[in-house]
């Protein structure tokens, strides 16, 4: 069976695509992990308000801790109205609180259970309006269900197949703790497509925010460091390799 050839989905965000062959491969499963004030939600605002605003492609923001009222006030602050993205069916922000009812339920009459509902809830409104973008936001709090690891990969694997049934690049954002420099949980990493860290470092009396790609499947990505910047109109990468001390 001949295989086509690969389509790539541009990121909207300026600086990156240039360091990824074009941008993310369609359908495949990104993982975002950052510490705190990285940028990782605004990155997936932009993500989505360029697919829809750019490409016309519907796309789906998960929120399991920040309530998405919050969300889509914040983004005005770049320009992003995502009210009318809404209003026109493109866009759907979905708040999904772990601490309700259903859920605890679930988690009391045993794992499969909780599962389902879990999974169930994050794939309906993807499918509901045929998204092509999906953002997850964040995969560390949607663990948090999870007992173990073993628990975290099992929930991770059956999140991954119905994701990839759908055929919408998505990207799963993920804390690392401060004073920290690795994804917390490795299941995270061993089911994603690619991964993209951010870094805050600093760099003699200034916090700067970094970003390296240390994975892209089927890619052949930059595996330099480079500055990332949150501007007015959103999160930009430097265009040049960062330079230690610089």
């Amino acid at each position: 069976m001949s295989i086509g050839p690969i389509k790539r989905i541009p990121t909207g965000i300026l600086g990156l695509d240039s360091i990824i062959e074009g941008g993310f491969i369609k359908g495949d499963i990104i993982l975002i992990a950052g510490h705190p004030g990285t940028g990782k939600t605004t990155i997936g605002l932009q993500f989505l308000y360029t697919g829809a605003r750019d490409y016309n492609e519907q796309g789906v923001y998960i929120s399991v801790t920040e309530p998405t009222s919050r969300l889509k006030r914040n983004a005005l602050r770049f320009g992003w109205d995502f009210s009318t993205l809404e209003n026109e069916g493109l866009i759907r922000f979905v708040d999904l609180p772990l601490t309700e009812v259903p859920y605890l339920v679930a988690l009391e009459s045993g794992q499969t259970q909780a599962f389902n509902e879990l999974v169930y809830n994050v794939m309906r409104p993807i499918y509901e309006i045929h998204a092509k973008r999906v953002v997850i936001d964040t995969v560390s709090a949607l663990l948090s269900i999870c007992k173990s690891e073993g628990e975290a990969r099992l929930l991770l694997l059956r999140l991954y197949r119905e994701l990839m049934n759908s055929d919408a690049t998505t990207l799963l954002l993920a804390e690392i703790p401060l004073g920290t420099q690795e994804v917390k949980l490795t299941a995270q990493e061993f089911v994603a497509d690619g991964v993209i860290v951010i870094e805050n470092v600093i760099e003699g009396n200034r916090l700067v925010r970094r970003l390296y790609i240390p994975k892209m499947r089927g890619t052949n990505h930059s595996l330099d460091c480079y500055n990332l910047y949150i501007t007015e109109e959103g999160v930009a990468i430097s265009p040049m390799p960062a330079v230690r001390g610089l």
